[in-house]
């Protein structure tokens, strides 16, 4: 009697090694800033530059850097890149921020506030400049498999919206602003560290390009530094950044300059 052969099961997609996970990890920790006694501000020429050495290096591997970056990945990486992507998102911003300032003028804490309005206006500012530049670059994500330096000005769908990342934007934003106000070595550590991460995170899941998270975190560090600069000169002369008022149809934020 001839035997039965088994076949052989079709096998999944294998897991990226563990060490690739963490090199992602790794490089993406390297793009955190220096300290804020080092850190170059949007006024130095030496920013820019820097930057765009930056954003070219990584344009131009950006094939590779997908290739070594994106998931599956290990379970740890996963879970970690499910962990950080939501303190990418505008929404979380805008809740803790608010939150923040409700909880500081209910404990009348003027000087909170004041550091929690200029955290949030340089936000703001950073979410108005890539939510412009997004389509009018009309950057093709890499889950659309188009190559990476597949263009479409004025695009008007998500996926030719990836660059900048609007992650890497938002928590880049927030930590230069929390990291400027804070100056602590190991809040702007914590605050860069995790915002890099958050940028990890887009490419660990193939939504960015390692460029769209470079573009997003120079356009959330550089708008929030100099919106808070131009909040502080406006203090400086006598300006008063908000006031809360409350009434029987509800509150309301006064911005006075």
């Amino acid at each position: 009697m001839r035997p039965t052969r088994l076949s052989r099961p079709t096998p999944g997609p294998t897991p990226r090694p563990t060490w690739r996970a963490a090199a992602g990890v790794v490089a993406a920790l390297l793009l955190a800033p220096a300290p804020a006694p080092a850190q170059l501000q949007p006024a130095d020429p030496a920013f820019w530059s820097a930057a765009a050495l930056a954003l070219a290096g990584t344009a131009a591997a950006d094939p590779w850097l997908r290739r070594g970056l994106r998931g599956p990945g290990a379970p740890a990486a996963q879970t970690l890149a499910r962990t950080v992507q939501p303190l990418g998102l505008a929404r979380t911003a805008y809740v803790g921020l608010g939150a923040s300032f409700v909880v500081a003028e209910l404990a009348r804490e003027p000087a909170w506030a004041r550091v929690t309005l200029r955290v949030a206006a340089g936000f703001v500012a950073a979410d108005a400049v890539t939510s412009i530049l997004k389509p009018v670059v009309g950057r093709a994500r890499p889950f659309a498999e188009r190559g990476a330096y597949h263009v479409r000005a004025f695009a008007t769908t998500d996926r030719d919206h990836a660059f900048p990342s609007g992650h890497a934007t938002h928590a880049f934003a927030l930590a230069a602003g929390v990291a400027d106000e804070a100056h602590r070595p190991w809040i702007t550590a914590a605050a860069y560290g995790t915002a890099a991460l958050v940028g990890w995170s887009r490419v660990h899941d193939d939504a960015h390009w390692t460029s769209d998270v470079v573009a997003g975190a120079v356009v959330g560090t550089a708008a929030s530094l100099t919106t808070r600069r131009w909040l502080a000169r406006l203090t400086h002369r006598g300006g008063v950044p908000a006031r809360l008022t409350a009434g029987p149809h509800g509150a309301a934020v006064l911005l006075t300059f």
